[in-house]
């Protein structure tokens, strides 16, 4: 995905348009119960949480996680 949205992005570019790669980590919906896992429960935002902060990214960043717990479990599994 993170390779189709470059291209996409590189395409778009000249139109003044914004492509942007989130990849998020737990959000807690119906689907996830943030009781179940190993993870602090303030570490797992709402959809609210969620879309608020991955809003806030765009323009900033091409690539993104979207939440600021979800930023730092990527960058401690690839340390």
């Amino acid at each position: 995905m993170t390779s189709f949205s470059e291209a996409i992005r590189v395409e778009c570019a000249e139109f003044g348009v914004e492509v942007q790669t989130l990849n998020p980590g737990y959000v807690a919906t119906g689907f996830i119960d943030s009781n179940s896992h190993l993870l602090p429960p303030f570490l797992i935002p709402t959809p609210e949480q969620y879309a608020k902060s991955a809003a806030a990214t765009i323009g900033f960043m091409s690539n993104a996680s979207g939440f600021w717990a979800h930023e730092m479990q990527v960058k401690i599994v690839a340390f």
